[in-house]
């Protein structure tokens, strides 16, 4: 029977649109299929050979879906999932490290950044369950959440009691790493996992959008780090079961086979919590040119050095790139009308920010780390700044103005890749690449009364950032765009010596 079938007025009796736009309907048939080996890869007892029914049911779907996809690039969720049945089919039993790393980019940022209420309601739900599988078979899922791993009734009579008070040991943790992080996105999916099991959709959508936020705090930037051997794998490990368990309950699996899972998703969106306060001082937008405020520049070069000689003291390696790298050429400091700075690290050094020694010494300097999972990078605020509302305690703050500090990450690929690309932001960092050279190891530059540090070669940083030999001191400046000014990036450099003129800070 055909998987995928063309939009057309009197086709088969059940198909669905899974996306908006003409061609690709999904029958019946591909969601049992789709169901089973979802199932086959839940069951830890059950072989994947490559002769398993898994398998090649698995290589069977992701033929059907690659002709429609390969003809609309629009469709990144099922071209995700068409990409890890692929890896999966060629490999069962080592996907994770044999796929493209193009494809771990799509197959990670489709399930870090869309919604997980929404995934479980559709064909990417068996995402959900190849990671369990390829994980639990290294690493066991944390033996406490080992009971809600079971099929079918046992499940219904778990409590939520034990999972509620996990939840006010996880609040009470003065820093939150990744384990606690994890531990915490997983106990939220426990307890929506009891919430499907009483067909509660509400409770359900609420709590995994609360678990996925844990996990987008957490902060894995890559898919094979996902599989790494880390004292936070057997929480990852426990929360791909519990959302593939989620996706097999009565409650989706009903809810998907009547129909229902776009107008689920639209009875239950997603909650969004800002908070904005009007006393907070910020850059005045209205001009992109006007002068940043003395005592917000002040914070600025307390934010950079401070930051900078914890990340240092820790061993992170970073510099400062951007908009704050042009500032310490240019003016041998904050740019007049930058708002924020900007660092660099690696994403080997992105694994030791979310360690508990680097947030305690954050935390004990007035600062808190924050993860945008869309953006890709990590952000650092003061504390006391506006946060997400009403759930102050949460360890992952969204505010709604810009944070003193971003910090992005560079990703070198496979071993012995002598070039550098942005995993943050990739979609204005897109085809560009730094020779390792340019980079490390870092130098210092003058900040202001401090110092800074930047590329190996900052020229060549600019460069690529920028277009050979110009170069704009911020991205906002009007003259800049429209071309009336060009700069070249080689006669930047001016040591704060030769400064005449600071910024006011009083």
């Amino acid at each position: 029977a055909c998987c995928c079938a063309a939009s057309q007025s009197g086709g088969p009796a059940k198909t669905r649109r899974l996306e908006e736009g003409e061609g690709l309907y999904i029958t019946e048939v591909a969601f049992d299929v789709l169901d089973r080996v979802a199932s086959s890869a839940m069951d830890l007892q059950q072989p994947l050979d490559s002769g398993s029914f898994a398998v090649e049911a698995a290589r069977a779907m992701a033929h059907e879906l690659e002709a429609p996809l390969g003809r609309d690039d629009g469709f990144v969720v099922l071209r995700s999932v068409q990409r890890l049945l692929t890896a999966f089919a060629e490999a069962p039993l080592a996907w994770p490290s044999s796929m493209r790393v193009s494809h771990t980019f799509d197959v990670w940022r489709t399930l870090s950044t869309e919604r997980w209420f929404k995934l479980i309601l559709d064909v990417p739900k068996v995402i959900f369950a190849l990671f369990y599988r390829a994980s639990a078979t290294t690493v066991p899922a944390d033996e406490s959440y080992e009971h809600l791993l079971v099929a079918g009734a046992a499940a219904r009579n778990v409590s939520m009691a034990p999972h509620a008070i996990h939840l006010t040991d996880l609040r009470s943790q003065p820093a939150c790493d990744r384990t606690c992080l994890l531990d915490f996105a997983a106990t939220y999916a426990a307890l929506a996992l009891v919430a499907a099991w009483h067909e509660n959709a509400g409770d359900v959508a609420q709590l995994l959008d609360e678990s996925q936020e844990m996990f987008q705090a957490a902060g894995i930037f890559l898919l094979p780090e996902a599989f790494e051997d880390a004292e936070w794998r057997p929480m990852l490990t426990a929360l791909w079961g519990i959302l593939a368990s989620i996706a097999a309950t009565p409650l989706i699996r009903i809810s998907r086979n009547e129909g229902m899972a776009n107008s689920l998703d639209e009875q239950h969106p997603r909650v969004v919590r800002w908070h904005d306060s009007s006393e907070e001082a910020s850059c005045d937008r209205s001009d992109p040119l006007a002068p940043t405020p003395g005592h917000e520049v002040l914070g600025l070069y307390r934010a950079v050095d401070t930051i900078g000689r914890l990340l240092t003291w820790h061993g992170i390696t970073w510099f400062a790139s951007h908009g704050t790298l042009l500032g310490a050429l240019r003016h041998g400091g904050v740019i007049p009308h930058d708002c924020d700075a900007d660092f660099t690290i690696t994403a080997t050094s992105a694994r030791l920010l979310r360690s508990r020694p680097v947030l305690e010494s954050l935390l004990r300097n007035g600062y808190e780390l924050s993860f945008r999972p869309v953006q890709n990078l990590f952000a650092v605020f003061r504390l006391g700044a506006p946060v997400e509302q009403p759930a102050g305690w949460r360890p992952q703050l969204y505010v709604s103005r810009e944070p003193y500090l971003n910090i992005y990450v560079l990703f070198s690929g496979d071993d012995g890749q002598e070039f550098y690309s942005y995993v943050s932001n990739q979609d204005i960092h897109a085809d560009t690449y730094f020779p390792s050279f340019a980079l490390f190891p870092t130098e210092t530059s003058p900040f202001g009364m401090a110092e800074v540090n930047v590329p190996a070669d900052p020229n060549l940083y600019l460069d690529a950032m920028y277009g050979r030999n110009l170069c704009a001191p911020s991205r906002r400046d009007p003259q800049i765009l429209q071309g009336r000014r060009r700069l070249r990036v080689a006669g930047l450099r001016v040591a704060a010596t030769q400064q005449t003129q600071f910024h006011s800070i009083g």
